[in-house]
C-alpha cells in the first residue's frame, strides 16, 4: 500500500474545514492541527485507520431522515478520497445528472428542465407534451454496498491514474464495509425513531450508504449511472434530468413515456432499487411539473406549496438577529426569483412580533424585502 503525502492530506484538512470551521469538533481539530493531520497520515500508511463513533441523529424537514454525521478527523479522510476519485467518476457521468457536482446543483436543474421545455414545444408553440415523474423508494437506504464496492474497484482499475490506488481501495473498503450503527452516538431521543418508517432505517438493514456524508453523495452517483445511461442512450430519452433519487423525463406522447417506466422498472431489480409508485406518475406537463420545491409550467415556474409551509414553519424558529437576517435575505432571493410579493408579505407578517419588536423591524425592513418583487 503506497504511503500518502501531508500535503495531499493536508489539502484535504483544508477543504474539509470551508464552512465547517467554527463547529466544535472542527475547532478541537484546528487547535492541534498539524500534529492531527500527522497522526491521522501515520494510522493511514500503517494500516491502521479505522472509523471513529458517527453521531446519529434525525431530522424532521422536509420530511423524517435518519442521518449520520462522521467524525471531523473521518471527514478528513473523506475529502481526501473524494479529491483522488472524483475525476474519474465524473467520466463516466452523463451531463445530465446535477447531484453533487462542481457547478452544477438545484439552480442548473432547473434551468435546464427549462431548456427541455422550450426545446420539446418548438419555443412555445405546441405545449402539447407530457412527464415521467420518477422517484426512487428508499434510495439511500436500498444501495447495496457490496456491488458499490465492486464497481469502485474496478473504477479505480481502469480510469484512475494518480499515485495511491492502493490506498484509496483500502479507505473505500473500510468506508463500504464498516457499519455505521455500532457504536454510534445518539443524538436524537430513542422514543422519536418510531416516526422513522423501518425501511428509511439502517438499524437492521444489510443495505444502505449513511445520508450525511460527503462520499455518499458522490459514490451514488456512480450508483445510479447505470440507470441514466440506460434512458439518455439505450432508450433514447434526450429530455432526463436527474437530481439524487428525483428525475422527470419529458416525452410528446404518453405512449412514449409509458414504454420508458415499463423498461426502468424492469431495470431496476439489478441496482436493488424500486419505484415509488405513489409518487411515480405520468402526466401532461400543463398541470405544471413539479421538481426540486418548484412547479414549472411552460410560460413561468412557481413555488410548490410544500415549500411555502416550509419557510412559514421555520420563521417560529429564529433564536437571534443574525439567524433573523440570515433567513431573510435568503428568503428574499428566492421570492425575488420567483416574483412572490403575496407570499413575501404573509412571510414577514408571521415572524414573532417579539422578534420584528426588539430588533426594529419595521416599516423599512418591510420595504426592503419587498423592493424589486
Amino acid at each position: 500500500m503506497e504511503r500518502i503525502s501531508f500535503e495531499s492530506l493536508y489539502d484535504a484538512y483544508l477543504d474539509c474545514r470551508i464552512h465547517k470551521s467554527t463547529t466544535y469538533n472542527a475547532e478541537e481539530f484546528e487547535m492541534n492541527a498539524m500534529f492531527n493531520v500527522q497522526r491521522l497520515l501515520d494510522e493511514i500508511n500503517s494500516g491502521a485507520y479505522r472509523l471513529s463513533p458517527s453521531q446519529c441523529f434525525l431530522v424532521f424537514v422536509p420530511k423524517v431522515r435518519e442521518v449520520f454525521c462522521a467524525s471531523f478527523r473521518d471527514r478528513v479522510v473523506h475529502h481526501w478520497m473524494m479529491r483522488e476519485l472524483t475525476p474519474c467518476i465524473e467520466r463516466h457521468l452523463i451531463y445530465d445528472n446535477a447531484n453533487c457536482r462542481i457547478g452544477k446543483g438545484t439552480d442548473f436543474a432547473l434551468r435546464r428542465v427549462r431548456t427541455f421545455i422550450s426545446r420539446i414545444t418548438d419555443n412555445h408553440e405546441n405545449d402539447d407534451f407530457y412527464c415521467l415523474k420518477i422517484d426512487l423508494s428508499a434510495f439511500f437506504m436500498s444501495i447495496d454496498r457490496q456491488k458499490l464496492l465492486d464497481m469502485t474497484q474496478k473504477l479505480i482499475e481502469t480510469d484512475y491514474r494518480g499515485k495511491y490506488p492502493e490506498t484509496l481501495r483500502h479507505l473505500l473498503k473500510i468506508y463500504l464495509e464498516t457499519d455505521v450503527t455500532e457504536k454510534c452516538i445518539f443524538k436524537t431521543a430513542h422514543k422519536r425513531w418510531k416516526l422513522l418508517p423501518p425501511e428509511k432505517s439502517l438499524f437492521g438493514n444489510s443495505h444502505g450508504l449513511a445520508i450525511g456524508n460527503l462520499p455518499s453523495q458522490i459514490l451514488s452517483n456512480l450508483y445510479l449511472a447505470p440507470l441514466d445511461h440506460l434512458i439518455k442512450h439505450d432508450l433514447k430519452c434526450r429530455y432526463y434530468m436527474r437530481y439524487v433519487d428525483d428525475a422527470i423525463i419529458l416525452g410528446r406522447t404518453k405512449s412514449e413515456l409509458e414504454e420508458v417506466l415499463d423498461r426502468i422498472r424492469r431495470f431496476l431489480p439489478e441496482l436493488n432499487m424500486r419505484l415509488n409508485m405513489k409518487k411515480t406518475r405520468i402526466f401532461h406537463a400543463g398541470y405544471g411539473i413539479p421538481f426540486l420545491g418548484k412547479i414549472l409550467y411552460p410560460y413561468h415556474s412557481v413555488l410548490s406549496k410544500d415549500m411555502i409551509h416550509r419557510m412559514w414553519s421555520q420563521s417560529y424558529s429564529f433564536r437571534n438577529a443574525q439567524e433573523t437576517y440570515e433567513s431573510m435575505a435568503g428568503r428574499r432571493g428566492i421570492f425575488v426569483r420567483y416574483k412572490c410579493r403575496c407570499v413575501m408579505e404573509r412571510w414577514y407578517d408571521r415572524l414573532p412580533y417579539f422578534i420584528r419588536r426588539h430588533y426594529k423591524m419595521g416599516s423599512d425592513m418591510k420595504s426592503y424585502l419587498l423592493s424589486e418583487i
